[in-house]
């Protein structure tokens, strides 16, 4: 008979001062933050019909009707060969390599030519892909580089210096965030002692790079799957965790509640990361961060610095949503009742612990500060 999932009672109590990583600088920097694209709800359309878009991060590779000029076609064909070419790369990196690919290869002879460049380049990648978070975020970060490289470089003669500068940049930022799993994980793994019960909703590859490192550290724990209905996301996390070697059992959606008191942590990733120091995430996230605080449970998010997002939310009906029509058989044989399914919801700072990101461990009120930081 299989013994009940218990509680670890033995963690240690959190004390935020010490798991900072490192000092927090004060300094100010003056410098022009130009303002963000236009992520409003009309700009974000609809979804693609495949429910597993998301998850895969592959968009049609059929040449859009709608993107009639040819910097847009060809960031849109980069930003597809590069997420075609890597399975593990995030869309919100390959939109930097796509951008940093139209800056390469436009015949622009002015930055103020290649601010232009990259934005049409930029508008082409959210038309065509409207619903996703980590291009958006992308984009935003790319143009926001741009801009303060054309504030430092008014009066500059020297345009191929500005361009190889820019070029210069974005490899070295690509290498850094393709270690940004590796370094989370080791942020993560200080938080996962033995014996521990961890919730985790959804899949995300930053928290399967937690789980995996623990793992091979020789750390103890069974980690809880949420199913994450409509698209049964927690069956793909179940089948990481299984080919990892990791112990796991898959819980429904509404029994979160349930089995909270045997949890330890609540471990989730994050679609976006908002300026607030909140997340958008998979639906569902948001309940199972207000019932881990309603019973003093931590409730951490893994999540990288490029989606990091210059958006404010202050309630559900002010994040970019998406809404899918629900595809399960339920919805067959229930097709004469309306429904309403969204995927998409907003966890405020208040709920959230920390997260472990690779600029380090950071509290929500320091997400602010990373945000001037990383578009300055």
């Amino acid at each position: 008979m299989q013994m009940p999932i218990q509680r670890n009672r033995s963690l240690p109590p959190l004390d935020v001062e010490e798991s900072m990583n490192g000092e927090k600088s004060d300094g100010s920097r003056g410098c022009h933050v130009p303002p963000p694209l236009d992520l409003s709800k009309s700009n974000m359309g609809t979804s693609s019909d495949d429910p597993m878009s998301d998850l895969s991060e592959n968009d049609d590779e059929s040449t859009p009707s709608y993107i009639d000029d040819e910097t847009g076609l060809s960031a849109i064909r980069e930003y597809q060969r590069l997420m075609k070419s890597s399975e593990v790369v995030a869309e919100g990196l390959c939109v930097i390599q796509a951008l940093s690919h139209v800056v390469e290869t436009c015949d622009a002879n002015t930055i103020l030519g290649i601010q232009i460049e990259v934005r049409a380049a930029s508008d082409s990648l959210m038309k065509h892909c409207k619903d996703n978070l980590g291009i958006l975020a992308g984009c935003q970060l790319f143009n926001s580089y741009i801009q303060t490289v054309w504030n430092r470089a008014k009066g500059s003669p020297n345009f191929e210096k500005c361009k190889n500068l820019i070029l210069e940049h974005c490899k070295n930022f690509s290498k850094r965030s393709k270690k940004s799993r590796q370094l989370i994980s080791k942020f993560g793994l200080e938080f996962i002692p033995n014996n521990t019960v961890i919730l985790t909703h959804s899949y995300s590859r930053v928290v399967h790079s937690v789980l995996k490192t623990a793992h091979r550290a020789g750390r103890r724990f069974t980690v809880l799957l949420t199913e994450t209905r409509p698209h049964d996301k927690g069956y793909i996390a179940a089948r990481k965790c299984k080919d990892a070697g990791i112990d796991y059992n898959v819980i429904l959606d509404s029994a979160a509640a349930q089995v909270m008191s045997n949890v330890d942590i609540v471990l989730v990733g994050a679609e976006a990361v908002v300026e607030s120091g909140g997340i958008i995430n998979e639906v569902g996230t948001y309940q199972l961060a207000l019932t881990a605080k309603a019973l003093a449970i931590p409730f951490y998010v893994a999540c990288e610095s490029y989606k990091f997002m210059r958006i404010f939310p202050l309630t559900q009906a002010d994040i970019p949503q998406k809404e899918q029509p629900h595809k399960k058989s339920s919805k067959k044989k229930h097709n004469d009742v309306k429904t309403q399914f969204q995927t998409r919801d907003y966890t405020p700072p208040e709920f959230i612990t920390l997260l472990f990101t690779n600029l380090g461990i950071l509290t929500t009120s320091d997400v602010s500060d990373e945000l001037i930081k990383l578009h300055c």
